[in-house]
């Protein structure tokens, strides 16, 4: 969601000008210039003539002209601090980032009382991603304007990018307490109270905000994301279309437009909009990961892996990137060396590319597996990992490290060569045998299928819980599956809304302390049923055979068409016909379990 910052504040500059060009103000563009340019052929060693003239070329528009202008006037000894702000701005207009910190750092060492130079030091500091100094800048120019509405939406921007949400509403709310009418404020308060859950009162901001400002962008575009997720596609192409009216280069409105085509499954129209997203955004990394995933989803391996490492580029809200001592592995002999792959994502994509670990022992690396305590026991099953190491601990010294999700294109993943798709983790001995003996009260006549019909959401985001609701069951919804004779169902829900008590499900998940316990347990079922969670990803690593039930928008890895994947042989895919409904999908489970509890 985008939101929408003053990014500098300055009053029309009122330095001194010489009494000769006085009049000139109120005159055309042309002849203002013409008679700066008349006093300096007169004085050319005045600074007051070469700062009217910075400041004349910045009203017509002419930056990259008035910059040097302006830096003439300093360097000839103006003390005027209106030119050192506007010399400051040209820069930062121009993307002259490091020449504008010092431009105001000297603004401010003359006058460390002025609060639009710690304002704009602030915007600076943040272009150069020093946010915790920008944030100082701020508090600073506060501390010496309280009442500067625009500096305290600045500095909610910056608490909002780093995912301190409740410290950003509050900014945002001070600003709206000094400006009622502020409109970018309201746009701003509305992402912030989404990012808290609070969706009623994000929805109001945004309608707040284009009730002030009819043809505001960024509420345009927020709003259509709003009723996407409410199933809304033709309101939220009409926002997006009318913002894009208003700002045709508007990254970020393409790029919606792209995810609700591509939840659609309109992959012609996505590659459009992302297309004209890229042109206008090219660097933008959220936008190049999601393209990336679109590529991915269309079969598209060579372009979209590659793609695929911009995610690298998005910061991970509140935390610090991470830092190696080791160089990134891009594909070097790895004969005697040592390899660390962490892992960076869920649960379910530990599951999924940890078998490229396998590949890199083949390559006579030593591999070391850094991955997420509750799949570290399941994982030292394993082939090919020499040492497995819980995230949060220590890491060995290696010679080169790498991302897990970066593996695939390392080893030029495609559909028709992705390994071990037959099963490569196993469940160990005694926990199998456990879990045996606590499923004996089963009758040996009765098939056991396994369910899991919710998503987990470990960390809160608006957008994760979005796609957490659309893959996710009502348990409600499974009633139908009950009525199959021949079955004993069992839960695989760890966490998540619970089934109805009087649904015949036998649940031993209080038992599994971790996935390595998970394993033993699928492993003495028939069949598991899934929706596209980590519970799925366990069942087809371990090559037990599991349905899975996807939602309309489809990840890419499941793809849209295909009732199989190339990732696990075992694993049959059920998608929603339509945006919502699991009913159905339940009434063609349910019709193949009768035919046959294996499908």
């Amino acid at each position: 969601m985008r939101v929408a910052s003053d990014s500098d504040i300055m009053d029309t500059p009122k330095a001194s000008i010489p009494p000769a060009l006085h009049g000139a103000l109120a005159n055309e563009q042309e002849e203002r210039l013409a008679l700066a340019r008349g006093f300096i052929e007169g004085h050319p060693d005045s600074p007051l003539g070469w700062q009217a003239l910075g400041f004349a070329l910045l009203l017509a528009g002419r930056t990259s002209q008035a910059a040097p202008a302006l830096q003439r006037a300093l360097d000839l000894g103006s003390a005027d601090l209106d030119v050192h702000e506007a010399l400051g701005l040209a820069l930062k207009s121009l993307g002259h980032l490091e020449a504008a910190l010092k431009t105001y750092q000297k603004l401010l060492a003359i006058a460390p009382d002025h609060p639009a130079g710690h304002n704009n030091l602030g915007n600076i500091l943040l272009g150069l991603n020093r946010p915790e100094q920008a944030l100082a800048s701020y508090a600073k120019a506060i501390e010496l304007k309280p009442d500067a509405a625009q500096t305290h939406n600045n500095m909610g921007c910056i608490l909002l990018s780093l995912g301190r949400l409740e410290k950003a509403r509050e900014s945002f709310a001070r600003a709206l307490a000094i400006a009622p009418d502020y409109a970018a404020a309201h746009n701003n308060l509305g992402t912030a109270l989404k990012e808290l859950g609070r969706f009623e009162e994000a929805l109001a901001s945004y309608l707040k905000a284009l009730e002030i400002k009819p043809d505001f962008p960024e509420p345009l575009s927020n709003l259509g994301t709003f009723l996407k997720d409410m199933g809304r596609m033709d309101a939220a192409f009409e926002c997006w279309a009318k913002a894009l009216q208003l700002k045709p280069d508007f990254v970020d409105a393409h790029s919606n437009m792209a995810t609700a085509f591509c939840e659609q499954g309109l992959f012609a129209q996505a590659f459009e909009c992302y297309a004209k997203a890229l042109e206008h955004g090219p660097d933008n990394a959220n936008i190049r990961t999601n393209y990336a995933m679109a590529l991915l989803a269309t079969g598209n391996f060579a372009d979209g892996w590659r793609e695929y490492e911009h995610r690298l580029r998005i910061g991970k809200r509140g935390r610090p990137k991470r830092r190696f001592a080791a160089p990134r592995w891009q594909g070097q002999d790895l004969s005697g060396k040592t390899l660390l792959i962490h892992a960076e994502q869920g649960f379910g994509d530990t599951m999924q590319f940890c078998r490229y670990a396998a590949l890199a022992g083949q390559r006579g690396a030593r591999v070391v597996l850094e991955v997420q305590a509750p799949v570290l026991r399941l994982l030292g099953s394993l082939a090919g990992v020499s040492e497995l190491v819980a995230q949060g601990s220590p890491v060995p010294a290696c010679d080169f490290h790498i991302p897990m999700l970066s593996l695939p294109g390392a080893f030029a993943a495609r559909i028709d060569n992705i390994p071990y798709s037959e099963g490569y983790l196993g469940a160990g001995q005694a926990d199998i045998e456990a879990w045996r003996v606590k499923l004996a009260h089963i009758p040996s006549s009765l098939k056991r299928v396994g369910l899991a019909w919710s998503g987990g959401l470990h960390e809160f985001s608006y957008d994760g819980l979005m796609t957490d609701k659309r893959r996710s069951i009502g348990p409600e919804t499974l009633g139908p599956l009950f009525e199959t004779p021949g079955i004993r169902f069992v839960s695989l829900q760890k966490d998540g809304a619970k089934a109805p008590r009087h649904f015949p499900l036998f649940d031993p998940m209080t038992d599994c302390r971790d996935f390595a316990d998970t394993a033993g347990l699928i492993m003495n079922l028939d069949l598991v049923i899934s929706v596209d969670t980590a519970v799925a990803h366990l069942a087809g690593a371990l090559g037990k055979p599991v349905w899975l039930l996807n939602r309309f928008d489809s990840c890419w890895r499941w793809q849209r068409q295909s009732l199989s994947t190339p990732w696990y042989d075992c694993l049959r895919i059920f998608h929603q016909k339509s945006r919502g409904d699991w009913a159905e999908v339940i009434k063609r489970v349910s019709d193949a379990l009768a035919r046959s509890p294996l499908g």
